[in-house]
């Protein structure tokens, strides 16, 4: 096991860290977060701008492709090493997760 800290990604509208939503880790021991940001300082709606994998070299986090999870958003959870996503009010997906650290 591993410890390090590992610093948010920067809102690409604020330069603040991001808040993490969700973190979960599938049984490949890849670990994946959501992040969301405010998109104006003041504004009540926050600016969620992705899912990121944690890369444990370079102890930092990298964006996952937002095009290949189509419209589903939010990390709700694992099954085995899917990312369970969601759309709109109810409807779930799960989606093989990518694995693009290197």
């Amino acid at each position: 096991m591993q410890s390090f800290k590992v610093e948010p990604p920067a809102s690409p509208v604020t330069k603040k860290p991001a808040t993490i939503q969700g973190l979960a880790m599938t049984e490949a021991n890849q670990v994946y977060a959501w992040f969301s940001v405010q998109q104006r300082p003041g504004s009540p709606e926050p600016l969620v701008y992705g899912i990121y994998q944690l890369d444990r070299g370079k102890q930092a986090w990298v964006l996952v492709a937002r095009e290949s999870l189509e419209r589903y958003m939010g990390l709700y959870g694992i099954d085995g090493d899917s990312l369970i996503l969601r759309s709109g009010c109810c409807r779930y997906g799960w989606f093989a997760a990518p694995n693009i650290v290197p």
